[in-house]
């Protein structure tokens, strides 16, 4: 229902603790919502990008401010000490920069967004952060499309790919397998537009053979109906994967 959402975030942005904030945001992105997004991360009151965001900013003297670690522990699982003043939780500095890199696009405003994303690739390694990587990779291209650097795009787009499928070889779930991969074919088709405006034909066949390759092993892992005998249940998938290499 998009009007309790509306509550639910009007509630969370009225409260001045960044967990609140970046709630609020979320809800926010979620309806679409970027203008709003962007006046609850830049807004003086609450800080949320400068104080808690992955860039570091100039003040008003010219000095160079690196934001503080903004650690989301929802489950309050990660605290330790004797006041709990410590804390493992993982760093939400990135989802905050990710966020309003992605605001940033959405309004219009391609170099600020620009060169959020590329600070998020600079700066972000491909261990816990993966799935912000792939889609940094891929708005980058985005924007590198549309500003007439292919030879940019294209690698962006490549990267992306990569890494959707170093995650997805991750998911031992035939089911998540399908399910991940089957909503970003569109990074897949940017680079086949690409690689065809450059006549690159035949890499082009290779990223439309790979993409349905991909989903076709996916899909075939999937069903439960194939006569399989139990001896080569261990090797059809493997045979299943080398129809796409």
């Amino acid at each position: 229902d998009e009007a309790l959402a509306r509550r639910e975030a009007l509630r969370f942005s009225r409260f001045e603790h960044p967990r609140q904030q970046y709630f609020a945001t979320a809800i926010y992105m979620a309806l679409d919502d970027h203008r709003r997004v962007l006046e609850i991360m830049t807004s003086p009151r609450t800080r949320l990008l400068n104080d808690y965001g992955l860039m570091p900013h100039t003040n008003r003297l010219g000095q160079t401010i690196t934001p503080a670690v903004f650690r989301m522990d929802l489950f309050g699982e990660f605290n330790f000490g004797f006041f709990e003043g410590f804390s493992f939780a993982p760093r939400a500095n990135v989802y905050v920069e990710f966020m309003a890199a992605s605001a940033f696009a959405l309004d219009g405003q391609d170099e600020e967004a620009y060169r959020r994303f590329s600070y998020l690739i600079d700066h972000v390694g491909p261990g816990a952060f993966r799935d912000v990587l792939w889609m940094s990779y891929y708005q980058r291209g985005l924007l590198r499309e549309k500003r007439g650097d292919a030879g940019g795009a294209i690698s962006d787009y490549r990267r992306a790919i990569e890494l959707v499928e170093g995650i997805r070889s991750t998911i031992r779930s035939e089911t998540g397998r399908v399910g991940f991969v089957g909503d970003k074919f569109s990074v897949y088709d940017h680079l086949i537009g690409l690689l065809l405006e450059k006549q690159a034909f035949g890499e082009a066949l290779e990223v439309v053979e790979r993409s349905k390759g991909r989903a076709l092993v996916d899909m075939l892992s999937a069903r439960s109906s194939f006569a399989v005998s139990a001896a080569d249940q261990a090797e059809a998938p493997r045979l299943l994967e080398r129809m796409v290499e």
